[in-house]
């Protein structure tokens, strides 16, 4: 108090400190206010990165399962065309046994029927070797098809999109193939299946915001909920609303 004002009554220092506590009351529900705000917009946010992320990871194996279809039907026409060529050589290896056998002069029939038949199981001989030797090629695909379900941890980040790829790593341990899928695909099922864990683990920043305002919303509800808070001396609650001045001065 300077030396020309003089002393106030306690009336006035009750008003005062009504005024004041009613000022503070006022900017405390404001502050709430502020923070249902900005926590409605953060959870409606993480409500929009998490359906995001399931349609992301939606899309992502259907592209994984494209790729694999793709592989097989490669498989399948290369497979279709190995054996129409075989045909197709036994066929005219056929023809060439039957049409030199019937050139042959002074050779009985039964000898030309004969030699015919050699020829036949000759060509079978060959088709059935042509068959076993796909066997062990379409085996050593098989374990190669079981190499690409297992796939390495990088074989699986190099699927993945940028954003996914530390979610990975967090969890790479348990990602396990399947009869059916590789990690690349398990992972990514997981991932559809669980987006708000992907969306904590992706923004941990932003999680952590969230949880901040939780605690400030919660904390200046329990203020509003205090008398004591209001009813201080008045030099104390202009004190404290100076510290908020200050606090939403901007540098």
């Amino acid at each position: 108090m300077k030396p020309t004002e003089r002393p106030r009554t306690k009336r006035e220092e009750a008003a005062e400190r009504r005024r004041l506590g009613a000022t503070l009351r006022k900017l405390d529900r404001q502050k709430l206010a502020r923070l249902k705000e900005e926590l409605k917009a953060a959870r409606a946010q993480r409500r929009r990165n998490m359906a995001t992320a399931v349609e992301f990871c939606r899309e992502g194996r259907r592209k994984v399962r494209e790729r694999a279809k793709e592989r097989r039907l490669r498989a399948l026409a290369e497979l279709k065309e190995a054996r129409k060529a075989e045909a197709e050589r036994a066929s005219d290896a056929c023809r060439g046994a039957k049409d030199a056998a019937r050139a042959e002069s002074g050779v009985s029939e039964a000898e030309r029927s004969l030699e015919a038949e050699r020829q036949s199981r000759r060509t079978l001989a060959t088709i059935e070797r042509s068959d076993r030797s796909r066997e062990r090629e379409r085996g050593k695909k098989r374990a190669t098809a079981a190499e690409r379900r297992g796939e390495s941890d990088d074989a699986v980040r190099s699927n993945l999109s940028p954003e996914l790829v530390p979610v990975f790593n967090l969890l790479r341990r348990n990602i396990k193939p399947t009869a059916r899928m590789s990690r690349t695909e398990v992972f990514l099922k997981w991932a559809e299946e669980n987006p708000g864990e992907v969306v904590a683990i992706q923004d941990a920043d932003a999680e952590r915001a969230v949880a901040e305002l939780i605690r400030e919303r919660q904390a200046t509800e329990k203020q509003l909920r205090s008398r004591k808070r209001y009813r201080r001396s008045a030099d104390e609650l202009a004190a404290e609303l100076a510290e908020k001045e200050e606090e939403e001065v901007p540098f």
